[in-house]
């Protein structure tokens, strides 16, 4: 039986350690072994922060205290249960109709504004008003 060996890496370079090690007093930096300092990576576990495609993070002042917001989205890598997929789908069917639906809606206004703007009239002398709104507001 063949016995691998690990290639040897130095831990020290590795992010988390040296954030780790940073934080330390400079006495007890140097008294880790490289076994100590790996076991110490896998029971933190790697806190780096990935790259995502939505990161938006701000911090806003509200009743003369300050509160931060993360906002963070992309593809997850960790495995989802049948309950999680079932609601994920039931949330992205949600999604696409709400979506199907605003585009529904922005289709017949403009639709309603071309009709308005040929001069045409379903009923005579009915108006939404939505045509005098929109010019207005063009006027300046």
């Amino acid at each position: 039986m063949a016995i691998i060996h690990k290639q040897s890496t130095d831990i020290n370079k590795d992010p988390t350690i040296k954030s780790l090690l940073s934080r330390l007093p400079t006495e007890l930096r140097d008294t880790f072994s490289d076994e100590q300092l790996e076991g110490l990576k896998v029971a933190i576990g790697n806190r780096e922060w990935k790259t995502h495609p939505v990161d938006i993070r701000t911090t806003f002042g509200l009743f003369g205290k300050r509160y931060y917001m993360v906002f963070v989205a992309g593809k997850s890598r960790r495995s989802s249960g049948r309950l999680q997929k079932m609601i994920f789908r039931k949330a992205e069917v949600l999604f696409i109709s709400f979506i199907i639906m605003l585009l529904i809606i922005a289709g017949t206004f403009f639709l309603y504004l071309l009709k308005s703007a040929m001069g045409l009239d379903m009923v005579s002398g009915e108006s939404l008003g939505i045509w005098d709104w929109v010019q207005d507001l063009f006027k300046g």
